[in-house]
């Protein structure tokens, strides 16, 4: 038989004054906590190693070089970079466009890339919605390309409105044959799954070259901006420092090649 446990009510100590809790009543208040079952333990345990997952970088603690150093033997050009911010070393490995004179990412050339069709090496140009890729890099364990912003806003320079323009993507199912650890080793060819993206035809394609051009499919990229996704803010500061490296060099180095123009004029006439 099953005895009920009578429980007296709280009273008062005489001497002190306080209030005394009889044994019984703690005991129920600490067996009426709420308990978590061991799926949802579970559950956050993973939620959180994911999350440690999600923002160690590799080389995080290693020092970053003063410049940028190219691989070369590549089919498409292969350089690494660095970036402290976030409280670590950002090192990032990016491949710039073959059909650029002086490398950028932002030029009036329409970016064109080695790409795996078919398993053949083919020279084409790469569109996300409207837009061109101009550069592809890697940050933290992920693919990502930043777009060439000429025809979509007028301001294309450092302060462009990169969010707004919708400049920056990350990419599924897409990779570059480069060896993360060596970059030394790989061509450099860029793998897109033959599912993941479609040809557009020359006609809708404002261009002087005949170069094929492909669209990445929806499922193959999301768009990178400062609210929808967990860390998408560190991200996009990150893109949005390297682009604004990327075109600040670029300017002082267009500089250079015109002043050499010039100077090679004046010796002429």
């Amino acid at each position: 038989m099953a005895y009920k446990t009578k429980t007296r009510k709280t009273r008062k100590n005489r001497k002190g004054g306080k209030a005394v809790i009889n044994p019984n009543q703690t005991q129920s208040i600490k067996n009426n906590k709420p308990q978590m079952s061991k799926n949802n333990q579970y559950e956050s345990i993973k939620t959180m190693k994911n999350h440690k997952k999600r923002i160690e970088c590799s080389g995080a603690n290693i020092p970053c070089n003063t410049l940028d150093t190219q691989y070369k033997g590549k089919l498409n050009q292969t350089w690494d970079t660095c970036i402290k911010m976030n409280g670590i070393q950002n090192h990032i490995l990016y491949i710039t466009p073959n059909n650029v004179v002086v490398k950028s990412i932002e030029s009036a050339q329409i970016p064109e890339f080695i790409v795996s069709i078919d398993n053949v090496p083919t020279a084409c140009k790469i569109m996300i919605e409207d837009q061109y890729i101009s550069c592809f890099l890697y940050v933290c364990g992920n693919w990502y390309a930043i777009m060439r912003l000429l025809g979509k806003t007028i301001n294309t320079e450092f302060l462009a409105r990169t969010e707004k323009n919708r400049a920056f993507f990350k990419l599924s199912d897409i990779d570059i044959d480069i060896d993360k650890s060596n970059p030394n080793n790989g061509s450099g060819l860029i793998v897109i799954p033959e599912n993941q993206y479609t040809t557009v035809e020359k006609k809708h394609i404002l261009s002087t070259s005949t170069t094929p051009v492909i669209q990445l499919t929806a499922n193959s990229f999301t768009n990178i901006d400062k609210k929808s996704v967990v860390n998408n803010q560190k991200v996009f500061n990150v893109l949005q420092r390297f682009r604004q490296e990327k075109v600040a060099g670029n300017a002082v180095k267009q500089g250079v090649a015109a002043d050499i123009t010039l100077d090679v004029v004046d010796l002429f006439t």
